[in-house]
């Protein structure tokens, strides 16, 4: 009989706690702009656990603050050649302008062969998880993350 109050106690705290983020969370428009399309679509991603994690709710409707994320570069250099003269190894630069602020970031890996793209996606995640820890960093979590009025 006591379990049943604890988890009914549990539950009520869990939805209050629930509700009450609801009522208090802001709503967010993200925009993502980059030339390629899966490093558009794995940034609105990153962003989108970014914002939802720090309690922010999505939706692109009339009152919710628009956030734009503009990828100034990104570039894929060769850094090594094998002996049949094709690439063994590169580097993902990635380049973007968030909140005002220019964020860089890079990665090295090595191209294997008979994996199609998934070398270069794995490389990628791996340089978006780098630019998670430099959000995370340049933007505390008690910061907000909605563009200034200014």
């Amino acid at each position: 009989m006591r379990w049943k109050g604890l988890a009914f106690g549990k539950l009520r705290t869990f939805a209050l706690i629930t509700l009450s983020s609801l009522a208090f969370s802001r709503e967010v428009c993200l925009k993502v702009k980059a030339k390629e399309p899966y490093l558009r679509l794995s940034l609105y991603k990153l962003f989108e656990r970014i914002y939802l994690y720090r309690g922010y709710e999505l939706s692109c409707t009339q009152g919710s603050e628009v956030v734009r994320v503009l990828v100034k570069r990104y570039e894929k250099l060769p850094l090594s050649y094998d002996r049949y003269g094709r690439v063994s190894e590169y580097a993902l630069i990635l380049e973007l302008e968030f909140k005002g602020k220019t964020l860089r970031v890079s990665t090295f890996t090595k191209y294997r062969r008979g994996y199609g793209s998934l070398s270069f996606r794995k490389s990628l995640e791996e340089l978006l998880k780098k630019l998670e820890l430099l959000i995370n960093s340049e933007f505390p979590q008690s910061s907000t993350l909605l563009p200034s009025l200014s």
